[in-house]
């Protein structure tokens, strides 16, 4: 079974996070081919009616499972500043879960 990591950083104040993501995704790529990466800024919800505490309930749910199917977690910079991901690390963590940075990862 691949390994799988998950990246985590800021997403929702952050306008460019997309292109973070996705450029540490072909980092992590370039550097372990055969792994399974999860890219949570890919994710998708029917945000329909929804206000924005229930969109961000909404994507933490799908993330918080996604973390706990990981085996690594690569955080990007400046991910202190995201509530999100400050929880996502925090559930890692108690799930022992290895939790680096994306640089420390593909040294």
């Amino acid at each position: 079974m691949p390994v799988t990591i998950y990246i985590s950083g800021s997403i929702t104040n952050d306008p460019g996070h997309k292109q973070k993501f996705d450029a540490a995704e072909s980092l992590i790529r370039a550097s372990f081919p055969y792994v399974k990466i999860i890219n949570p800024a890919k994710n998708e919800v029917d945000t329909t009616g929804m206000d924005a505490d229930q969109i961000w309930q909404a994507f933490m749910e799908i993330s918080r499972e996604q973390v706990k199917r990981s085996d690594i977690m690569a955080t990007l910079d400046g991910w202190e500043q995201s509530s999100g991901a400050v929880e996502e690390v925090a559930l890692a963590k108690s799930n022992g879960i290895l939790v680096c940075s994306v640089k420390e990862l593909i040294k």
